[in-house]
């Protein structure tokens, strides 16, 4: 199997960065109620597993690749003479099925309970708050994290095409899910949301 080790590093990298970020902007929340605080650790924490997570698989996959010397070899089956994958080979589309899925479920429901009442607010000249815009990512950190993850695992050049796809959009989700996140600790630091 052809796994690159950048993905997942990267993705990894990219999530501790995040981490690193959202826990150097909570500093600037003066005056912040403890919900606010506890919200902002827990969005630290899940973008902390995520690094773990896909740090541990990096290195993981490097052992193993430095051990490996043979190639691995895709069940085949013949019918009529023609080889055909085996039916084992669609198991590897569930884990990006299961993140694209699970990271639709994240931002959906941030979009729902955190995104639209935003943008409400702002319509209708009311402060924004930051408690507001990541609570439904702090409740939906589960499947954000393990979209994430899902998603960057089932990522490789030699998978299907759906799977190619699934994956991709269940990472592009999550990493989406991370900017208004973000950008709510960044406004609310620097004294813009109430």
């Amino acid at each position: 199997m052809n796994r690159p080790l950048w993905i997942p590093a990267s993705v990894a990298g990219l999530a501790l960065v995040l981490a690193i970020t959202n826990s150097a902007l909570t500093v600037g929340f003066t005056g912040a109620s403890p919900v606010e605080l506890i919200y902002s650790f827990g969005i630290s924490l899940d973008l902390v597993a995520v690094a773990v997570i896909l740090g541990a698989t990096t290195v993981l996959r490097y052992r193993r690749r430095s051990l490996t010397t043979v190639p691995e070899a895709t069940p085949v089956i013949l019918r009529d003479g023609v080889p055909e994958p085996s039916p084992l080979s669609r198991l590897g589309q569930i884990p990006a099925t299961i993140g694209a899925l699970l990271s639709a479920v994240a931002i959906t429901a941030w979009t729902l309970l955190s995104g639209i009442p935003m943008f409400a607010a702002l319509a209708f000249d009311e402060p924004l708050r930051y408690m507001n815009a990541v609570a439904a990512a702090f409740f939906f950190g589960i499947p954000w994290v393990l979209g994430l993850v899902f998603s960057t695992i089932a990522l490789r050049a030699d998978a299907p095409p759906r799977q190619r796809l699934f994956a991709g959009i269940g990472l592009a989700l999550g990493l989406l899910l991370a900017v208004p996140i973000i950008t709510a600790a960044a406004l609310y630091s620097a004294g813009a949301m109430a």
